[in-house]
């Protein structure tokens, strides 16, 4: 069997290493001529690790600086208070199964974009697609040269702002602003330490990720690297021009925005001589992520809003499941015997990842709402209630975020083992296919 895979992001890559470990051939098709991740830091929960063990790459995390987060801790915006501290480090594997790192995202990209090319997934650079013809069970990718690629199956993984969906699926891909921006910084661990503030370092060397919660907006700032670099996540309100998804932001419109936040954090700021800004989108879930023999996958399929680290754990999910179904169909004959099945399959891996990663689209809109309240009688209630958090015993709550059974559904979950289930129970249902 052969597969094209359209975008070089985090769940293209899954998809390859996947596909590649079942002996099914793979070309990625990247349109940038030089592969450079978007973004200084990435979180990587437990499913996330999970998704990584079944490719054989999770035990590497740690030699290439990843960190073993031991707590997630929600503040207040104004004073920098603690609300609710999760315990992370061995009680996420005890309660999920696996740890809870952050990693550089370059870090991430090159783990996984080494072990595609040491399986032999073939990347083609600077190959912008422009269309895609399906024909007998073969589909041929044209890319902006002229050149095609043929493959059993086509998987489109080039994100929110893919143009391939149009290609694909024949539906808009255009993403819609949510009005709302991420200003992303980084610093050095010496630099926070000159500033000498004694509640800022309380904060270094803990390998704790730390969100401030406050009106329209909020902030996150963990370490990297072994705790020698820390980076700072300010998502509010604002405005880039419709052609722009990222650009230098203002340095002093980003104080501004923060100004009557913790002093502490305010400090931290003020090292700021530069900053990046990106656009925050969303696009509805599609209807149908399937046609034929190609489908999509990741934030293509189901954009995701960054308020619950989850994005790219689901999108190296869609991978791994994709390329372990196509695996055991593959591996029940030649392409000639079960190229007809690939749309079944296909459907079938739909079907299996639609209702996980909707509950994960909802989970993180509903962070949002937890994070962004504005002052009032609401934010007390919310302070009221993950005051009372046990993470051993269900305590009453309305947010997804101290929900443990919600938690353990998203995080716990053996998306592996269950894909299996599901390819056996669909092959009961294929009588033909159980004569191959």
């Amino acid at each position: 069997m052969d597969v094209v895979i359209i975008g070089a992001g985090l769940g293209g890559l899954a998809a390859a290493i996947s596909l590649a470990q079942e002996g099914i051939r793979v070309q990625i098709l990247e349109k940038t001529p030089k592969i450079l991740p978007v973004g200084a830091g990435i979180a990587i929960p437990p499913n996330g690790v999970r998704a990584l063990r079944h490719l054989g790459v999770a035990d590497t995390l740690r030699e290439k600086g990843a960190i073993d987060m031991t707590a997630i801790n929600l503040r207040s915006y104004d004073d920098g208070r603690e609300l609710l501290r999760r315990p992370g480090g061995e009680e996420f594997v005890k309660n999920y199964g696996e740890p809870w790192f952050s990693i550089r995202r370059a870090d991430y990209h090159n783990l996984l974009l080494d072990e595609a090319v040491r399986r032999g997934v073939k990347i083609h650079l600077g190959m912008e697609a422009t269309g895609v013809d399906f024909a007998a069970g073969i589909a041929s990718v044209t890319v902006k040269s002229g050149e095609r690629f043929e493959g059993h199956v086509v998987i489109g993984a080039d994100g929110i702002w893919s143009t391939t969906l149009e290609h694909l699926l024949e539906v808009d891909s255009t993403p819609i602003p949510t009005g709302d921006m991420a200003y992303r910084a980084t610093f050095q661990s010496e630099a926070l330490l000159s500033l000498k503030n004694e509640k800022l370092n309380g904060l270094i060397g803990k390998p704790e990720t730390n969100i401030w919660m406050g009106p329209k907006s909020h902030a996150v700032f963990y370490p990297l690297k072994g705790g020698s670099v820390y980076n700072v996540v300010l998502v509010c309100p604002g405005k880039l021009p419709p052609d722009k998804s990222t650009n230098i932001g203002d340095v002093a419109e980003m104080r501004n925005a923060f100004a009557s936040w913790d002093p502490m954090l305010r400090e931290v700021l003020g090292l700021v001589s530069e900053v990046l800004m990106w656009k925050l989108c969303h696009r509805e879930e599609l209807v149908k992520w399937t046609r034929a023999n190609a489908v999509v996958i990741g934030n293509a399929s189901h954009p995701t809003l960054p308020y619950q680290q989850q994005g790219a754990a689901m999108a190296v999910e869609d991978g791994a499941v994709l390329g372990l179904l196509l695996g055991r169909l593959n591996a029940m004959g030649t392409p000639e015997d079960t190229s007809a099945y690939i749309p079944g399959i296909l459907s079938l891996f739909e079907r299996f990842r639609k209702r996980r990663t909707t509950v994960n689209v909802r989970g993180a809109i509903d962070n949002q709402y937890i994070f962004h309240m504005e002052d009032g009688p609401d934010v007390d209630r919310r302070d009221e209630m993950l005051g009372q958090t046990n993470w051993e015993t269900q305590t009453p709550t309305t947010f997804s975020w101290n929900d443990l059974q919600y938690q353990s559904d998203i995080l716990s979950f053996d998306f592996i083992t269950e894909a299996e289930r599901a390819f056996e129970a669909w092959c009961k249902t294929e009588e033909s296919y159980a004569r191959l």
